[in-house]
């Protein structure tokens, strides 16, 4: 297990945000906040329907995401997990299983939200990373994909979801 500060240190790095952008009562309420949660294969980390409680940061492992009637998505190495969910007040969408043992750091959602509307360098840094792993997902998209998933949303459309509206600031 991880002490508070490397647990911290991680999830930061996560998110591309050095600490010394942050002020130490931000690095103080969220190591208070991190709590590490070994994982082992097989494991469940959420489940479709399940409010979305809780964000998970992994830097190491290995977690599949199912949803019925959809393609499953695999998500190995460095991801956050569930801030999709989380920003939208929404359910999960999809059960999410480890494939390997590894330990995920977590953080309540509410105290995450809370943490944002109080640190603009987090905020910002959030939404980097959200936008970063957008187009990562992006990348997924095989040729010959339906015009729809290859084009990014017009301006003025339609309300934008937060998907497209991440899509549109990576563009």
């Amino acid at each position: 297990r991880m002490g508070p500060g490397e647990a911290l240190h991680h999830f930061l790095a996560g998110l591309g945000i050095p600490m010394e952008v942050l002020g130490p009562w931000a690095i103080d309420r969220l190591t208070w906040l991190i709590d590490e949660l070994p994982l082992h294969a097989g494991e469940p980390l959420f489940s479709v329907g399940e409010p979305a409680g809780f964000l998970y940061f992994m830097r190491d492992g290995k977690v599949k995401m199912t949803r019925e009637g959809a393609a499953p998505w695999t998500f190995e190495g460095r991801w956050l997990l569930g801030g999709f969910e989380a920003l939208a007040d929404r359910p999960r969408d999809r059960d999410a299983v480890a494939l390997i043992d590894f330990s995920t750091l977590r953080v309540p959602t509410a105290a995450w939200i809370d943490l944002l509307e109080d640190s603009f360098a987090l905020a910002r840094g959030a939404v980097v990373n959200m936008a970063r792993a957008v187009s990562r997902l992006e990348d997924r998209i095989p040729e010959g994909a339906p015009r729809a998933l290859q084009d990014p949303p017009r301006v003025g459309s339609g309300p934008l979801s937060l998907v497209e509206r991440l899509a549109l600031l990576v563009d």
